[in-house]
């Protein structure tokens, strides 16, 4: 277990672990490819977040629109120019 909470290869049990380490903590090549997958990580997170919290907004914005204006629901998601998608998407989440 000490393995694993190693900082360095150096004096590390396990010949595979410590390869491992060392390639992707104290080589360039290694470090470019762990900062690439961390960047590509971080961008995937961030877009889904970002549609999660868009379509938590749309739904609050249809059920607003469909109390204050009296619309139905196909007449509230034409009117705001919803995709397909989020249509599917905010319909089961009203159903809930």
């Amino acid at each position: 277990m000490a393995d694993f909470r190693s900082t360095s290869s150096d004096g590390m049990n396990y010949k595979e672990l410590a390869d491992g380490l060392h390639h992707f903590k104290e080589t360039e090549e290694g470090r470019d490819v762990m900062c690439e997958s961390v960047k590509k990580y971080a961008e995937e997170y961030a877009k889904e977040y970002a549609e999660e919290y868009a379509t938590d907004t749309k739904i609050e914005m249809v059920k607003n629109l469909m109390s204050n204006m009296k619309w139905t629901l196909e007449q509230t998601l034409n009117n705001m120019g919803v995709s397909n998608n989020e249509r599917s998407i905010i319909t089961k989440q009203l159903q809930k």
